[in-house]
C-alpha cells in the first residue's frame, strides 16, 4: 500500500563507535611538544594551549554530520570550560583528507563561517589521534590544571535531537570537575565521524576524479566498505553545495556493505567544466539529458570498474535537480535499480511513464512549503510499486536542506535502501 506520512521525530544510531584503546583516565596528556599548525598561519606547540585550570581538546573535522549536529552543544560546553579557566582548542588529525575537505584553508573556512572562537590546528601523521585513540569526531578529552585526563567522551547521547538528550556526558564532567566533584561518567565514547587512517584497510572514503569523454574531470568521493557488495549512486542538488551533503547517508551505507558513489556535476563544486544558464524546464532537461547524462554513465562506469561492486544491484537518490538524474539513471538502467529516494525536484513525462510502470519502490521525501510538493506526490501515485511512499516533512527546507532540519530523513532513506537493496539480497541468498 502506498503510503503518506507526516513526519514526527525518532532517533537514530551512530555514525560510528568509537574504540577506548589509547590514553586512560589519569595519563599525562601525550606529545606535549608536539607542534601544530594553527589557521591564523603560525605553528605552536600543545603545551602552549595550557591554562590555570586545563585544557579541553576536541578532535574535529570541516565535514562531519555529528559536529554539524552538536555544534550548538559543543560550543555552550566550551563556553563553559573557557568561563572556568580551561582553555579549549580543537584538533583536525583528517590526514588522508587534505586534498579535499579537511585543507587548511577549509578549516579557516570552517571556523568563519560558523564562527568558532577557539584555537583551530591541524595535525599531521596521526600523533595526536593515535596517542589518544581518537577514533571519530567529535571527542572531546578534559584535562586537569596539571594536565591528567579526567574525561573522554562524545558530548551528549543523541547527536540528532537535542530534546531526547538523557546523559549530557561533556557538561556533566565539566560541572563536575569545575566544583571539584566525581565526574560520574569518565569515558563516553560512542557517535561520530570516522577518523580514517592510511592502514584501515581498503574500506573508507577516497577523494577520486573521474574524466568524462571530453576530457573534464569530475570530482567524486568513492566509499568503499571494503567488502564486495551493491552499489549506490547520490546525486546533489544544484544550489552550490555539491556532493557533500549526502556524506551522513553514503558513510552509513558503506557501513552496511555498499559502494556508494557521490560526485560534483560538471560545472558544479570541486568538477571541471562550465555551467551555463538553463533557466527553464525545456532547457535544463535538455542539458541533463544531455552532457549531463553521458557524465553520469561515465560515473557509473567508473564504479562498476571498482573491485567488488555489484553495479547490476543498486540504488540511487536524487535532490532537486538530482531527482531528474536518479530518475534518468533508473529509466536507463531500469534492471540495476532495486530502489530509488528522490526529495524535492523535477520529473518530466518520460520519466512519468516509466515509474507508470515500473516495479522499483520509490521514496519520495518534500516540504509542506516546497513547490515540489506536487510532483513528489504524484511520482508516487503513479509508481506500479504498492509500497512506494511519499513522506510530507513540515517547513524543513528543500532537497538535502532538509536533512538539517528533520531528524527523520536520512534514517529513512538509509532503512528504505537498507530494506530493498541489502535486506532483500541477504533474504535471497539464504533461499
Amino acid at each position: 500500500m502506498k503510503t503518506l506520512t507526516i513526519v514526527m521525530l525518532v532517533i537514530f544510531g551512530s555514525v560510528m563507535t568509537a574504540s577506548a584503546q589509547g590514553i586512560a583516565i589519569n595519563d599525562p596528556l601525550p606529545h606535549q611538544d608536539l607542534v601544530l599548525d594553527h589557521i591564523d598561519g603560525k605553528q605552536y606547540k600543545l603545551s602552549d594551549f595550557k591554562r590555570k585550570n586545563g585544557l579541553l581538546i576536541v578532535f574535529a573535522a570541516n565535514e562531519c554530520v555529528a559536529i554539524e549536529r552538536w555544534y550548538d552543544r559543543l560550543i555552550k560546553a566550551n563556553d563553559l570550560a573557557e568561563a572556568n579557566g580551561i582553555n579549549v582548542i580543537w584538533v583536525n588529525s583528517n590526514e588522508t583528507q587534505r586534498i579535499e575537505g579537511e585543507t587548511m584553508e577549509e578549516m579557516r573556512v570552517f571556523a568563519k563561517e560558523n564562527k568558532l572562537k577557539y584555537d583551530y590546528l591541524m595535525e599531521r601523521e596521526f600523533v595526536l589521534a593515535n596517542a589518544f585513540d581518537a577514533q571519530v569526531t567529535p571527542t572531546c578529552y578534559l584535562f586537569d590544571k596539571d594536565l591528567k585526563l579526567k574525561f573522554m567522551g562524545m558530548p551528549d547521547d543523541n547527536m540528532f535531537d537535542v530534546a531526547e538528550v538523557t546523559e549530557t556526558y561533556l557538561a556533566d564532567a565539566l560541572n563536575a570537575y569545575i566544583k571539584g566533584d566525581e565526574i560520574r561518567t569518565k569515558v563516553a565514547h560512542g557517535r561520530g565521524c570516522r577518523i580514517p587512517r592510511p592502514d584501515d584497510g581498503p574500506g573508507g572514503a577516497y577523494i577520486v576524479d573521474i574524466e568524462t569523454k571530453d576530457g573534464i574531470t569530475l570530482k567524486g568521493t568513492y566509499f568503499n566498505p571494503g567488502v564486495p557488495g551493491p552499489a549506490a549512486i547520490l546525486f546533489h542538488q544544484c544550489d552550490g553545495n555539491g556532493r557533500r551533503p549526502w556524506n551522513y547517508v553514503a558513510e552509513e551505507l558503506a557501513q552496511r556493505g555498499v559502494h556508494v558513489l557521490t560526485y560534483d556535476y560538471r560545472g558544479h563544486g570541486a568538477s571541471e567544466g562550465s555551467n551555463p544558464d538553463w533557466s527553464g524546464m525545456e532547457n535544463a532537461a535538455k542539458r541533463w539529458r544531455g552532457v549531463w547524462k553521458e557524465d553520469m554513465i561515465t560515473a557509473l562506469d567508473f564504479l562498476s570498474s571498482q573491485e567488488g561492486v555489484n553495479t547490476d544491484d543498486m540504488v540511487v537518490a536524487g535532490a532537486s535537480c538530482g531527482v531528474f538524474m536518479a530518475s534518468e539513471m533508473a529509466r536507463t538502467f531500469p534492471e540495476r535499480i532495486k530502489a530509488a529516494a528522490l526529495l524535492s525536484g523535477p520529473a518530466d513525462d518520460l520519466h512519468m511513464k516509466f515509474y507508470k510502470k515500473s516495479d522499483i519502490p520509490i521514496l519520495t521525501g518534500v516540504s509542506s512549503e516546497d513547490w515540489s510538493v506536487d510532483k513528489m506526490k504524484e511520482i508516487v501515485i503513479a509508481s506500479n510499486n504498492s509500497q512506494s511512499e511519499y513522506v510530507l516533512y513540515k517547513e524543513a527546507g528543500h532537497g538535502t536542506d532538509m536533512f538539517k532540519n528533520s531528524d527523520t530523513l536520512e534514517p529513512k532513506i538509509i532503512s528504505w535502501f537498507e530494506k530493498y537493496l541489502i535486506t532483500e539480497n541477504e533474504e535471497n541468498a539464504s533461499n
